[in-house]
């Protein structure tokens, strides 16, 4: 049986965005938020910093999650069998986004707020789910099923993040 290689990246969760300070900025014209958990793909060979993505949490084990960017220029750079290792887990992106959900240690929802086609795409094959607001996907943990209502309309309530 064949096995991809390894994702050429790993996870880091930093305190600081400065290092995909960068990155954020060329996907979103601003400076990535200060106060928030900060998650890198960065590749271990050249500390190249891969992608981005942040998690607020909104209240205890419920987590925002936003700010997700990829340097797709790095694609190019890349070795056919780095892409195909990256491929077999879908994308960079729904990589980052799982990784990271992982990290998060234990918790009863991450939410996404996205109109986003691809975001969306890499949202549903991780679980996400609709919500009753457009833009809003959920990702259900250990929160009680009677309970995830009334949580959807305090966090749609928070508006975008």
């Amino acid at each position: 049986m064949h096995r991809p290689p390894p994702i050429p990246f790993q996870v880091r969760e930093t305190w600081t965005p400065a290092c995909a300070a960068a990155l954020f900025r060329r996907c979103f014209r601003s400076e990535p938020p200060e106060y928030r958990r900060h998650f890198v793909a960065i590749r271990p060979s050249d500390e190249l910093v891969a992608g981005y993505i942040h998690f607020t949490e909104f209240e205890r084990g419920v987590y925002l999650c936003g700010g997700l960017c990829i340097d797709t220029r790095l694609y190019r750079r890349l070795s056919p069998d780095e892409r195909v290792a990256i491929a077999a887990r879908g994308s960079l992106s729904r990589w980052l986004i799982d990784e990271s959900i992982a990290a998060l240690g234990p918790k009863r929802a991450v939410f996404a707020y996205t109109g986003n086609t691809r975001s969306r795409t890499d949202a549903f094959a991780l679980r996400f789910v609709q919500t009753e607001n457009r833009f809003l996907l959920a990702q259900w943990h250990d929160e009680p099923a009677p309970l995830r209502s009334e949580l959807v309309l305090r966090v749609a309530a928070h508006g975008p993040f």
